[in-house]
């Protein structure tokens, strides 16, 4: 017998309708539950070329849990099983490749001295790709390289620094 709620996450695989039934499941097993089912089903998808299979599930699993969250409101009261930080999950590495797969070896250049070496602002077209990567995938390879050792004794300004190139490649790419 297949698990009810493994029948809801066909909805979204499959990209039929998502019964209001499904909302109140998915609600119950809690954020992180969510996170994990989500993940669980784009491992199945990890071979598709440039992950347009698993980016479709991943914005259709955040859709519907936003969706179901308005319906179906989390209890405060309820005590949800937590993932460990991603960092300590299985597969970090091949996350962390695929981050530095979405930008070029030039552009990491780029931001990677303006942050850690505090030179020139990030170029337009770099930005794009740093934005189209994602804030998860930015914050994580730059603690990746923080964790190097270099610059262990300066992480308040790295992360300050990172923020900063953030913020700006975000400015940038909405202009």
């Amino acid at each position: 017998m297949i698990h009810p709620l493994l029948k809801c996450a066909e909805h979204v695989v499959h990209n039929r309708k998502f019964p209001k039934s499904c909302c109140s499941k998915l609600i119950d097993t809690g954020p992180d539950c969510h996170v994990a089912l989500v993940e669980g089903e784009n491992h199945f998808f990890k071979d598709n070329k440039k992950g347009h299979e698993q980016k479709r599930i991943t914005v259709r699993g955040d859709e519907l849990w936003n969706k179901c969250e308005k319906l179906v409101p989390p209890s405060e009261d309820k005590d949800y099983p937590r993932l460990p930080e991603r960092r300590y999950r299985p597969n970090y590495r091949e996350f962390l490749e695929g981050c530095a797969r979405k930008v070029t070896e030039k552009c990491a250049k780029e931001v990677v001295y303006s942050i850690f070496e505090k030179r020139k602002e990030v170029d337009k077209k770099c930005c794009m790709r740093l934005v189209n990567m994602g804030k998860e995938c930015h914050d994580a390879l730059v603690e990746a390289l923080d964790n190097l050792g270099k610059y262990e004794k300066k992480r308040k300004e790295v992360k300050e620094n990172s923020g900063r190139v953030w913020k700006h490649c975000e400015e940038i790419v909405k202009n």
